[in-house]
Parts: C-alpha cells; sequence; structure tokens
C-alpha cells in the first residue's frame, strides 16, 4: 500500500491504517511520503521568501519587488509563509489537512502496528516552491533546487519538512 503526499487528506487515517494491517497479507509493504509541518522553521520560512521573490513564479516581479523595503515589511512576508506552510493561516486544500502533523504522531501509529523498515527525512522547501516555478529554464531549476534542498538538510542548514517511511507486516500475523 503506497500514500504518497496524501494521507493527511483522509479523514480518520489512523483507522484506515489498522484496516490496511489487518488487509495486508504477512510481509506485505506500506510506503508513505508525508510533509511534516511540525518541522518547518521560521528560518525556513526566511529562506522560501528570498526564493520566491528573486525565482520566477506566479507572480511578477513588479508585484514581488514593488515593496519599500524595511524590516517590518520583510517580517510580514516570512510571517505569512511560515502560517502558510504550517497551515496556521486560512489555506486549505481539504477538510483533514491538519490531521497529520507531525513525524512523531505517523510514525508511533505505523510502528505500533508494523515493523518500520526504513525512516528518511528530506525536503526542506523543495515542495513548497517546485510547483510555483515559471518560464522556460523551469526543469534546469528545479533540478538545482532539489540539489539546493538536499544540501541544506544534509549540511543541517535547514530542517526537514517531509518523512518517507517503508514498513513491513510482520511474517508472523496473519487474518
Amino acid at each position: 500500500v503506497i500514500f504518497f503526499r496524501s494521507l493527511h487528506h483522509i479523514p480518520n487515517w489512523e483507522s484506515l491504517i489498522e484496516k490496511i494491517y489487518y488487509t495486508l497479507k504477512p510481509g506485505g509493504n506500506l510506503l508513505l511520503s508525508e510533509p511534516v509541518r511540525s518541522h518547518f522553521t521560521k528560518e525556513s520560512a526566511h529562506f522560501a521568501a528570498i526564493l520566491r521573490i528573486i525565482l520566477p513564479t506566479w507572480e511578477n516581479y513588479e508585484e514581488k519587488l514593488g515593496n519599500d523595503w524595511d524590516q517590518d515589511s520583510w517580517n510580514k512576508i516570512v510571517d505569512n509563509i511560515f502560517k502558510e506552510y504550517v497551515l496556521e493561516d486560512d489555506h486549505e486544500q481539504s477538510p483533514m489537512d491538519n490531521s497529520v502533523d507531525s513525524a512523531e504522531k505517523i510514525g508511533n501509529i505505523i510502528g505500533g502496528k508494523f515493523s518500520v523498515v526504513e525512516e528518511k527525512y528530506s525536503d526542506a522547501f523543495i515542495d513548497k516552491i517546485i510547483g510555483g516555478l515559471r518560464g522556460e529554464h523551469k526543469y534546469g531549476m528545479a533540478r538545482f533546487l532539489k540539489f539546493l534542498d538536499e544540501s541544506m538538510v544534509e549540511n543541517k542548514i535547514l530542517p526537514p519538512t517531509s518523512l518517507e517511511l517503508t514498513a513491513v507486516k510482520s511474517k508472523g500475523v496473519s487474518l
């Protein structure tokens, strides 16, 4: 069973994980990739703000650079991005966006049922920027941004905000 950035949209996902556990054959795999909004920091928001302003996105440069720049206007931009990414603003993709908000919660539910084989953290900012890229050079830019993202996480400059988890149902347990 695979969840790619979708588990947080499902109501009562804990119950679903239990059903999946009982449905899978012993040795069956559960793979998931989920955003971890609780890891997104103000430092991450500063970096995302820089990228949103300098990269070609859905906003034109006149709008993005038309501010009278001072610390208050910059802080407002950073605060708005932080609130957007941790879902403290009015932004909503689905009514269940807040159902999964931490890696610990995911790990406790999954680890209580399955044997976790691998737990990997990644993506400091890429998932918040990549969809907004515009222009003919967006693919080269996307490759560079992915490299930069991985480097920021690897060098502990920014915290990872995505969890990839692989788990297996124990072989000794059946329906």
